[in-house]
């Protein structure tokens, strides 16, 4: 059963990405310049987290619209009103519009939100490894509708978490995640199985940092 994050679990997430971006800034940077294959004026943003709007000036093109859905409303109270100085900062750079949405994308993506095909690229940090298992399909069916032909996927997941159990139910409680950990290729397959052709692949090791054992990226395109 998932709960609302509190708005406190919110906060201190985004703290700890932060952190970490600072104390790895190599990692930090060799993950993140894959972002530049976000292109076109309409993107998704799938479980966008608090994170929203630190990623956008990363992408290769400033959408005129960047779509943030994620399931936890305090996810929004805080990229709307914290105080947080480097979300601060991030709010201050935005150049592309951005839209909110709380819904819960492993069963809808509302219609009313967006026409079939709207949307040129569309990004998952974390979160299709995070809920790969039944009804991947289904979930993947849905973004291929919502994605325009030839549109771009692009795919950054964590593998081999480096935390508690209880962190990792609080995960799952909070609908960051459903599943524990997914094998990276298999994850590709799938996807690609739903409609996407991979264009590109690339695994970072980070052992002992960073909280995961590897971070990998993939760039479809639909089919």
């Amino acid at each position: 059963m998932k709960t609302q994050a509190p708005y406190g679990y919110v906060r201190d997430y985004y703290k700890n990405v932060a952190d970490k971006a600072k104390r790895f800034p190599d990692i930090t940077e060799q993950w993140m310049v894959n972002l530049r294959h976000v292109t076109g004026e309409h993107v998704l943003n799938l479980g966008c987290g608090p994170t929203l709007f630190d990623y956008i000036p990363y992408f290769g093109e400033s959408p005129k619209v960047c779509t943030g859905i994620d399931i936890n409303q305090s996810t929004f109270d805080f990229l709307r009103r914290s105080r947080v100085p480097a979300l601060r900062q991030a709010r201050k750079a935005l150049t592309s519009g951005v839209r909110m949405v709380c819904d819960d994308v492993t069963e809808n993506i509302r219609p009313s939100d967006a026409e079939d095909g709207t949307y040129d690229s569309v990004l998952a940090i974390g979160f299709l490894a995070g809920h790969h298992g039944l009804g991947f399909n289904n979930l993947m069916q849905r973004i291929r509708q919502r994605t325009c032909d030839g549109g771009t996927l692009i795919v950054i997941s964590w593998h081999g978490p480096w935390r508690s159990a209880e962190e990792s139910q609080q995960k799952k409680i909070y609908g960051y995640e459903t599943t524990e950990d997914t094998d990276p290729d298999v994850l590709a397959h799938d996807i690609n199985r739903a409609g996407f052709n991979l264009t590109l692949a690339q695994t970072l090791d980070c052992h002992y940092t960073y909280g995961w054992d590897s971070i990998q990226t993939c760039v479809f395109h639909k089919t």
